[in-house]
């Protein structure tokens, strides 16, 4: 894949497709990371504002129409590291896709009346959250990993923050994000000259200063939560450290993530799900950000199977620990890791995300086929020297349930 940098006054990374569509993600470095002790969720507030209403387009309904109205889609995130703003149209309009994308990101109206109603969704957000006990459990496992820093509460934020935000306050917040530099990614069949020309007269702020780097890192907190609750299940949740998204290990962790619960053939889904029927939810995942990251396990299970899944856990991380993972299991979950990974590269809209993603926590140009060649290479000691120093740094788990 062929990824060219344009010549702008801000990060502008552009694939060239054979394609009919295009796809822009522009990511404004900040997210929840850089909220203050009051401010919890004001990123991801700010985000919703964005689209109810700009400059340009004064409307929710203004916007959909730049963009729906001629079948595209178009969607915001927020993580940790920064707030996401994507766009895919027909390739014909995709001047409606950049100039939407700018306008969210600097002509919000951030107005009293779009804020009161959308303080209101964005609680009603953090209700139906604490209403699912799985996700009660894992906000517990944040809490107790991460302790004492804001990766230890979710992005969505706090209901009383939430309810004390004014306009005043989320406007200072927007002043603060929106004088770094934003990575602007774009995936679609142009020349890259046509998209420089663009770019050069979009209106963005006078001066933009390169995103900030040195953020705070958590300590890693090993633990046990057990948190009754009059549940049907137990919920359980173990977190063993990782890393951030910047280093190469990152793809070992992921692949250790696939082999243990990252599909329908991992060891965990087979032994806990498939042959002793003690779990129908049982998966893996890493979370990682620009300054720490979790290898999380999650089961929700009968009260009676906590104690067996538990073993069946250890046995497994103990197994890769010791490197007895044999060569022809190690290429299988390659191939489905490798395989996923090539899927995503058939999607604009997947590859203008990994590039905005890629170069705001890894601080890099993104690289797909060294990516995929460094999974390659992988092997069974690679894979053990990683867990072990996660096992040594101890683990933290939660317990959720009768």
């Amino acid at each position: 894949m062929n990824i060219e940098v344009l010549s702008t006054e801000f990060p502008s990374l552009y694939a060239k497709r054979d394609t009919s569509v295009f796809s822009i993600t522009m990511a404004i470095p900040g997210g929840a990371m850089v909220e203050e002790e009051d401010q919890y969720g004001y990123a991801h507030l700010l985000e919703h504002m964005l689209f109810r209403g700009t400059r340009s387009y004064p409307t929710s309904k203004d916007l959909a129409m730049e963009i729906e109205g001629v079948g595209g889609r178009y969607n915001g995130f927020t993580t940790y590291d920064a707030i996401y703003l994507t766009a895919t149209v027909p390739a014909s309009y995709w001047q409606n896709a950049i100039k939407a994308m700018f306008s969210l990101a600097y002509e919000p109206l951030l107005e009293e009346t779009s804020l009161s109603i959308e303080k209101q969704v964005v609680i009603s957000e953090i209700q139906m959250a604490q209403d699912q006990p799985e996700e009660r459990a894992y906000s517990h496992l944040q809490k107790l990993m991460w302790n004492g820093h804001r990766l230890g509460e979710d992005v969505i934020g706090r209901r009383k923050d939430i309810e004390n935000a004014t306009r005043g306050k989320l406007w200072s917040f927007w002043e603060k994000l929106i004088n770094q530099k934003p990575c602007v990614a774009m995936a679609g069949p142009l020349d890259k000259r046509v998209l420089e020309d663009f770019l050069k007269n979009v209106e963005i702020p006078a001066t933009l200063i390169d995103p900030l780097r040195e953020m705070e890192k958590p300590n890693f907190n090993p633990g046990t939560s057990r948190i009754k609750e009059d549940t049907q299940q137990t919920y359980y949740r173990l977190a063993l450290q990782a890393c951030e998204a910047a280093k190469d290990d990152i793809f070992v962790y992921q692949l250790i993530s696939n082999i243990l619960g990252g599909s329908s053939f991992s060891q965990l889904f087979l032994r806990i799900r498939e042959e002793e029927g003690l779990s129908y939810s049982v998966y893996s995942s890493v979370e990682a950000t620009s300054v720490a990251g979790a290898l999380v396990f999650s089961c929700d299970l009968k009260p009676k199977g906590l104690d067996r899944a538990k073993i069946i856990i250890q046995e497994e991380l103990e197994r890769l620990n010791q490197g007895k993972l044999t060569h022809e299991e190690l290429d299988r979950f390659k191939r489905f890791t490798v395989g996923a990974y090539t899927m995503s590269l058939e999607s604009t809209s997947s590859i203008s995300l990994l590039l905005a993603d890629r170069f705001l926590t890894r601080n890099c140009i993104w690289d797909p086929q060294s990516e995929i060649q460094y999974i390659n290479n992988i092997n069974v000691d690679l894979i053990s020297e990683s867990l072990s120093r996660s096992v040594e740094a101890g683990s933290a788990e939660v317990i959720l349930g009768p």
